[in-house]
């Protein structure tokens, strides 16, 4: 179910390989998120890991410094059993890349009407 690209433009190495996205352990940051429905029960779980994005001599960089973010997140709806990983990756279909500390991300996808128009492409 993850909206990622067929072809990976990150350097972050695939999981099992040297390098890549760093665990709680790895980073000390808490990254567990479960919130509960109207009756108190749990309802899904959330899962993140984060990491620099280097792999030996490849980098994406954030201004002077090596770009430090979220790789992938694990959604489990814990009432039905479903399961949904989330990846971030450089692009997708050739048409949207990531990016970091860009005035102009926030217009192209967070407002309102851009929301509406990504929602009708």
């Amino acid at each position: 179910r993850s909206s990622a690209s067929p072809t990976r433009q990150n350097p972050r190495p695939r999981r099992g390989e040297k390098g890549g996205c760093g665990s709680i352990a790895e980073t000390g940051s808490s990254s567990a998120w479960s919130p509960y429905d109207r009756r108190g029960q749990p309802y899904r779980s959330f899962d993140g890991a984060y990491s620099l994005y280097e792999n030996g001599d490849k980098r994406i960089m954030d201004g002077k410094h090596p770009y430090w973010s979220w790789c992938h997140v694990t959604a489990a709806n814990i009432q039905t059993g479903s399961v949904t990983r989330l990846e971030q990756v450089r692009q997708v279909e050739n048409q949207y890349f990531s990016g970091a500390n860009d005035p102009k991300l926030y217009d192209s996808y967070l407002t309102q009407g851009a929301l509406m128009k990504l929602g009708a492409s």
